[in-house]
C-alpha cells in the first residue's frame, strides 16, 4: 500500500511539473516586462552561398507606441577558395549582409523622412541590409618558357558592429530577429561559407528625432 502511495505522489508531481511547463511556454511571451531592454547572444552559425541564416531572435513588449534602438554585434568571417590552372586569372567576390526585422518587417538603416525632416510620414526604399564582412578576390597566374608569376590581390572589408531604428512601433508584443545572407561568386567552391560566430542583440526603448540625413 505504502508503494502504490508513493507512486501515486510520483505520477502527481511529474504531472503537476508537465502542466506547470507547458502552461509557462504558453504564458511567456504575454508576460514579458514591459519597455524593458532586451538582451541576447548566441554562438556560430554558418551560411551556404547564396542563402539566408537566422542569427538571433528576442521578443519585447511595448506599452505604448515607441521607437526601439538595435544594436547588432558579431565576429564574422568569410570562408572561399579558388584554384588556377596553368596561365589564368581567377577571382571571387563574397560577402555577409546582416539586417533586423521587426514582425517579420525589414529596419531601415535610414529611417523614412520627408524633405522636412519630419519622421514617419514618407518611408525610405532601404532594405536594410548592412555589411558585416566582404571579402574580393583575385589570383592571376603566368607559367611559359620565359615566365613563371603568381599575383594575388585581395580585399577585404567588415564591420563588427551596427546599430537601426524602427520609429513608432506599435505597442504589444514583438518578434525580433537578427537575418544575414551570405553571396558568393565563385560557383565552383561547394565548401564555401558565411561565418558569423560569437554575437550580441541590444533592444532598447527610447524616443528620437530624426534629421534629413546629408547626401
Amino acid at each position: 500500500m505504502t508503494k502504490r502511495i508513493v507512486r501515486a505522489c510520483v505520477a502527481f508531481v511529474v504531472m503537476a511539473c508537465g502542466l506547470y511547463v507547458w502552461n509557462g511556454m504558453a504564458d511567456g511571451a504575454s508576460n514579458l516586462p514591459a519597455d524593458k531592454m532586451t538582451v541576447t547572444a548566441s554562438r556560430m552559425s554558418v551560411t551556404a552561398p547564396n542563402a539566408d541564416a537566422t542569427l538571433m531572435t528576442a521578443q519585447m513588449k511595448t506599452s505604448s507606441p515607441a521607437d526601439l534602438l538595435f544594436q547588432v554585434t558579431a565576429e564574422c568571417t568569410i570562408l572561399s577558395s579558388i584554384t588556377n590552372t596553368g596561365s589564368e586569372t581567377q577571382s571571387y567576390k563574397a560577402t555577409v549582409e546582416v539586417w533586423i526585422e521587426v514582425d517579420g518587417k525589414p529596419v531601415p538603416v535610414v529611417p523614412g523622412v520627408t524633405t522636412n525632416g519630419a519622421s514617419g510620414s514618407t518611408p525610405n526604399p532601404d532594405s536594410g541590409r548592412v555589411i558585416f564582412c566582404n571579402r574580393e578576390f583575385t589570383r592571376t597566374t603566368t607559367y611559359d618558357s620565359q615566365n613563371e608569376s603568381i599575383k594575388d590581390v585581395e580585399n577585404t572589408t567588415q564591420a563588427n558592429g551596427f546599430n537601426w531604428v524602427a520609429l513608432n512601433v506599435g505597442n504589444g508584443i514583438h518578434n525580433i530577429a537578427v537575418k544575414a545572407h551570405f553571396t558568393d561568386t565563385n560557383n565552383g567552391d561547394i565548401f564555401a561559407h558565411g561565418v558569423v560566430d560569437r554575437r550580441t542583440l541590444v533592444v532598447e526603448p527610447t524616443n528620437y528625432f530624426i534629421s534629413q540625413p546629408s547626401p
